[in-house]
């Protein structure tokens, strides 16, 4: 029997020994001797390679720790057991038995509760296990059921309140795209807010007008550009700086203003006038006033 994790491959041989062997480096990792006294059977490693079972013709069964090299229980069965194998997860084992169909299904006891293991002394008498009695029914039961006719009962199909209890909190059945983002609710409201109000589109006529002539061409008006005033009236998204500049008249309150724009930094100099621009919030009025500011200035050779 190979158990291909831990590349170790358990033989057994005529003298009733057995061999484990590292296939790795090709060396015996474990002897197991004086252990049956008829022929084995069977062989089967652990899920996780920490055991080694051996069942013999004589009805005894082993169990070997790998890693220590001891046998750490010792049981027999009423039939010699010809197959054992244990499950993938290692908490059933399954044996079948000489004279016998059925496939019988162990419990391992060490997942389920604390068990301290030692070595089975070389004088130890096995434990007897019995194996579990045939469930079926007799010839006249058959007989008698075969007659009756079993009518199943009718039930209801169980609908689940709504709400278990009010001190418990009842979960919605929703994907998690639906619910994974009302984390952050408020930073997607933020940015799916529109910067600018939505402006209602212009009526268009019922009918166009066209261009008399042999043609059809209709007339399209150029539109008309709102002319911008020459101050600003409005400084709620403008700096200080910028609020200061678009009220200022008089050369004084130029030579106030070009004053504090030269005691800012050039990084606060650049935010200054990228932010009189319409694109950063201002206007061509309020960039026409930086420009008699300069005009103003050079004049006075500063």
């Amino acid at each position: 029997r190979l158990h291909r994790d831990s590349n170790l491959l358990a033989c057994a041989l005529e003298t009733f020994d057995i061999h484990v062997l590292d296939i790795d480096t090709r060396q015996i990792a474990r002897r197991f001797t004086s252990g049956h006294h008829a022929a084995i059977t069977d062989l089967t490693f652990s899920h996780d390679g920490r055991w080694l079972l051996s069942a013999s013709l004589d009805s005894t069964t082993r169990v070997w720790d790998l890693p220590t090299g001891h046998c750490i229980d010792y049981f027999t069965f009423s039939s010699p057991v010809t197959s054992l194998d244990f499950s993938p997860a290692g908490d059933l084992l399954a044996t079948t038995h000489v004279e016998d169909l059925g496939i019988y299904l162990w419990c391992n006891k060490s997942l389920f509760q604390h068990l301290h293991f030692s070595s089975v002394a070389k004088n130890a008498k096995p434990r007897t296990l019995t194996l579990p009695m045939d469930l079926t029914l007799s010839t006249e039961e058959d007989t008698s059921k075969g007659d009756v006719e079993v009518k199943a009962e009718e039930v209801d199909d169980f609908v689940s309140p709504d709400q278990l209890n009010e001190d418990l909190i009842t979960l919605a059945n929703l994907p998690t795209s639906r619910w994974l983002n009302l984390l952050n609710l408020d930073v997607i409201k933020a940015k799916n807010k529109p910067k600018a109000a939505p402006k209602k589109p212009k009526a268009a006529p019922f009918f166009l007008p066209t261009v008399p002539g042999l043609e059809q061409q209709f007339l399209i008006e150029p539109e008309k550009k709102d002319t911008e005033d020459r101050f600003i009236t409005d400084f709620s998204d403008l700096t200080e700086f910028g609020k200061a500049l678009g009220q200022a008249e008089s050369e004084e309150d130029y030579k106030a203003m070009y004053k504090s724009f030269l005691e800012k930094g050039p990084s606060a100099v650049d935010i200054e006038v990228r932010a009189l621009a319409p694109e950063g919030g201002g206007s061509l009025s309020l960039m026409e006033q930086f420009l008699k500011l300069l005009d103003n200035e050079l004049k006075r050779k500063r």
